[in-house]
């Protein structure tokens, strides 16, 4: 399972985003990289995949979402603003 890491306003995930993808899917999580994978549907210009990224995410795991770093990458960290045990569970059924 993908290590979660708190902090004061939530908990800080991160990700690797693959842009411009058939539809906003969670692929899995890397656990070399301590990442969740993503696809969007949007592409990776004028900030459309992040917008699509904080919408989504936040919709799946039921909390608001920040995109904190990696505007311009395809690694991002992403707060999410929740507590980690409930973030946690929401991970998990994803991974269902």
């Amino acid at each position: 399972m993908i290590k979660l890491i708190e902090s004061s306003k939530g908990v800080i995930l991160k990700i690797r985003v693959s842009p411009g993808r058939n539809a906003f899917k969670v692929k899995g999580f890397d656990t070399w990289s301590n990442s969740l994978l993503l696809d969007t549907k949007a592409p990776a210009e004028q900030g459309k995949a992040n917008r699509e990224i904080e919408e989504e995410l936040g919709k799946l795991l039921g909390k608001k979402t920040e995109i904190k770093s990696g505007i311009h990458s395809r690694n991002k960290t992403v707060l999410v603003h929740g507590k980690s045990q409930e973030v946690r569970s929401a991970l998990e059924q994803l991974a269902d």
